[in-house]
């Protein structure tokens, strides 16, 4: 007789890994006779003291990584979705930045005229009237 624990472990099991003959749902929902035999060799290993971990890495070894329901986190399916949530934030970002910066106090601008020399302008005065 098993234990609660023993079938939730063969539940979680189960849950974890995809159907190999469609690759479309879990072994633990999928109706097709490959599922109920690897429900069975699953229900098997685990009664012989096989580890689910075990269970699941030769699983995965035979029918790929594909037999995974969730990849492994070091997988491409991770980085993706790293980078889609950096493009969901990025826009959000940008509209924060530039509405900061409309909200910046503006400088006054620099005066960049030279001070006035009145002895230019006093000789361009006499030049000026010194012309016939």
């Amino acid at each position: 007789m098993e234990s609660g624990d023993e079938r939730q472990v063969e539940k979680e099991l189960q849950q974890s890994l995809i159907a190999p003959c469609c690759f479309r749902q879990t072994l633990d929902a999928h109706i097709s006779p490959m599922a109920e035999e690897l429900r069975q060799e699953i229900h098997q290993r685990l009664s012989a003291g096989q580890s689910a971990d075990a269970i699941r890495q030769d699983l995965t070894a035979r029918f790929g990584p594909e037999v995974l329901a969730r990849p492994p986190s070091g997988s491409f399916g991770g980085g993706l979705m790293a980078f889609g949530a950096l493009l969901a934030v990025a826009p959000v970002a940008f509209i924060i930045r530039r509405r900061q910066q409309r909200r910046a106090p503006t400088e006054a601008p620099l005066d960049r005229r030279e001070p006035e020399d009145t002895r230019l302008a006093d000789r361009l005065e006499e030049e000026l009237d010194a012309l016939p």
